[in-house]
This record gives C-alpha cells, sequence and structure tokens, in this order.
C-alpha cells in the first residue's frame, strides 16, 4: 500500500464514520470535475443505463420516507438519474435496495461502490434482495436489470483508477484529490489496525464471537444427524480468528466455518467451505453451485459460500435459515456423483489441511 494520506489518516481518527469521508470526497470530486462525471456516465452507460454528464450531485439527500442514499445525480426534468451507496464494511440497510431503487428515474442506476473484496458477496445480496419484491429481475455480468432500471456494483479501485487515468496531466491538483481518496480506500481494503471503538470492545462483541462458533457446532450436527459417519474422525479447525467443523457431504470434504477474515471481507461470519473428495479445491463442485445461483467464492483452500443470518428472530430460526441454506448446497453436491474409494475421504490431519486461509 502507498503511503498514507491526510485524509485517510484523518478519517480513521477523528471522523465518525469512514463512509462518510468517502461519500463526501466522492461528491467533491464529481461537482469539481467533469472527467470525474464522463467516467461515471461511462460506468453507467456499461450497466445499461443513461446518466447524462450535466448530472448536479449532492449528498445525504433525504427523500420524503426519511431514506438518506450517500450520494445522488439529477437531472432537471427526469430527478433522479443515479442514486451512489459508497460503501467500505457496513451491510445493507433494510431499505436497501428496493426503497432506494424506487429513487431511481426510469432508465437511471442504483450504484454501490464497494471493496474489490467485498462486490461479488455484495451483488450476490443485492439480488436476492431485489428479487423479494421483484421476482422479474434478470441478473447478467456486473448489473441486475429491474423496473427498466439497473443496479450494478463497482470497486472503489476501478472507479478511482478509471478517474485517475483519463485526467489532463496537467491539472496535478485534482489528480491529488483522487490519490487522497485512494489512499483512504486502500486503508479501508488494507489490514491496518484501525483505532478501537467502545462498541468494539464491549463485551457483546465477544460474546457473538462465541455465539457463531457455537451456530457452526449446531448446523453441522444437524447436517450430519442421518449419517453420524459423515463426521467421523473428522475434527474441528482452529486458528486466529477462524473456528469451524468438518463433514461429508455426498463425499465432499466441507466445513462450516466462523472466520473473522471472511466477516472483515464479506459481510458474513459463518462460511460453508466446500473441497473435493480428496480435501483439496474442486472446481467441478464449484461450477455446480455457482450454475444453482450461489455464491461460491474462492477461498484458498477451497470455495466458500457466504450463509446468511437473520437478524432481528430468535435464535432457532437463525439457524432453521442457515441450514435450509446447507442443504441447498448438498442438493447440488448430491447431484455430482464421486467414485467412493478415490482420493483421501478422511485426511490424516483435517485442521493442518486448512491451515491457511487466504
Amino acid at each position: 500500500m502507498a503511503e498514507e494520506s491526510l485524509l485517510a489518516f484523518l478519517a480513521a481518527r477523528i471522523a465518525p464514520s469512514a463512509e462518510n469521508v468517502a461519500t463526501e470526497a466522492l461528491g467533491f470530486l464529481l461537482r469539481r470535475s467533469e472527467v470525474a462525471r464522463e467516467v461515471l456516465a461511462q460506468l453507467a452507460k456499461d450497466a445499461g443505463a443513461i446518466v447524462p454528464i450535466d448530472a448536479k450531485y449532492r449528498t445525504q439527500a433525504t427523500d420524503e420516507k426519511g431514506n438518506r442514499p450517500d450520494l445522488v445525480g439529477e437531472v432537471d426534468g427526469r430527478g433522479r438519474v443515479i442514486v451512489i451507496e459508497a460503501k467500505f464494511w457496513a451491510g445493507l440497510t433494510g431499505a436497501q435496495p428496493n426503497e432506494y431503487l424506487k429513487q431511481v428515474a426510469e432508465g437511471g442506476l442504483l450504484l454501490f461502490v464497494a471493496p474489490a473484496a467485498r462486490t461479488e458477496v455484495l451483488k450476490a445480496e443485492v439480488l436476492r434482495r431485489c428479487r423479494t419484491k421483484h421476482p422479474e429481475a434478470v441478473s447478467s455480468g456486473d448489473r441486475v436489470e429491474v423496473m427498466r432500471k439497473t443496479i450494478s456494483v463497482v470497486s472503489w479501485g476501478k472507479l478511482l483508477k478509471r478517474i485517475n487515468d483519463n485526467l489532463p496531466s496537467a491539472d496535478a491538483s485534482l489528480r491529488s484529490d483522487v490519490n487522497q481518496l485512494q489512499s483512504l480506500c486502500d486503508r479501508m481494503d488494507s489490514e491496518a489496525f484501525l483505532p478501537l471503538t467502545d462498541e468494539e470492545l464491549a463485551s457483546s462483541a465477544g460474546r457473538r464471537v462465541i455465539d457463531f462458533g457455537k451456530l457452526a457446532d449446531d448446523l453441522v450436527a444437524r447436517m450430519t444427524a442421518e449419517d453420524p459417519d459423515s463426521r467421523k474422525g473428522l475434527r474441528t479447525t482452529a486458528a486466529n480468528g477462524r473456528y469451524g467443523r468438518f463433514f461429508l457431504i455426498h463425499g465432499y470434504g466441507c466445513c462450516v466455518l466462523f472466520s473473522a477474515r471472511r466477516w472483515a471481507s464479506w459481510g458474513s461470519p459463518l462460511v460453508l467451505r466446500v473441497k473435493g473428495p480428496d480435501w483439496k479445491p474442486s472446481e467441478k463442485a464449484a461450477d455446480a453451485l455457482k450454475k444453482a445461483g450461489l455464491a461460491c467464492l474462492p477461498g484458498g483452500v477451497g470455495y466458500d459460500i457466504p450463509i446468511r443470518l437473520l437478524t432481528g428472530v430468535e435464535r432457532e430460526t437463525v439457524v432453521d435459515h442457515a441450514y435450509d441454506q446447507l442443504v441447498d448446497a448438498a442438493r447440488v453436491l448430491e447431484t455430482i456423483k464421486v467414485t467412493v474409494g478415490t482420493g483421501s475421504p478422511q485426511p490424516e490431519d483435517p485442521i493442518s489441511s486448512d491451515a491457511e486461509e487466504t
């Protein structure tokens, strides 16, 4: 990572929310720079939306229902042609994306900007939520099309690089502004130690980590209740910020895993890690899971499916909902036959097989 900028330094120490700082900085760039507006218009065009270069941008624009998008671009006679949500690691609110989509003019764009490590999971969650209200929503590549409007997700790095690449070489001041924002995004996307907050040190945070480990135990116990041999000889995996239970699903090596790293990157504290019958990454399994519409992402030593956890409900309901997601994956794996006796269905040391997590 490049040397930290003044903006990144101050945002980490005195600003209540780094997302708010990034939102204001992006709004500043769009108001000041025609090049930045042209880049955003081209990104919208690539996604199938129309965002004129002369759109007027403002931040924290509250609508009549009290929803407050981070950044909106408006055109006289058309209304809000683009609504932008600037994300680092904050989760989607209850109004996103469906209530925010209502604010977007026909032909316009609802754009989520997020760290590169989070974009794939964010796309899957946005599509899932969108289809709860609009089953007709169509997903194509990096965008979702619904109600003659477009939803898209782009990384901070891609957006800022395009702006930087198109700036005139003589515009050193604006380039410096872009680099300041890029430095803040780099800091939020790295493993740099950020200042602690009182909320993070509250005992409830530690209790949640314990809860997630217990959820992993309960889910594996439920998945293997009718076939105890599917976890026979397989132990737990544990390391810094990680705890999980190994078991087999139709011959495929699996693990329900609490991962602080995945939680930080994807916003999902629990994942189902899927490997092949030889306990190595299986592209065959990953391809089948992806074709079934599951968010199956490379996990370094396997493929990980984020497990969505319901909020505001009792524990039993959380477990039931998470279990249903494991069953969905199991149905897919059941269709991919494995040859009994090939590979190593039970590694000698399943813990060391997951010793490194990327």
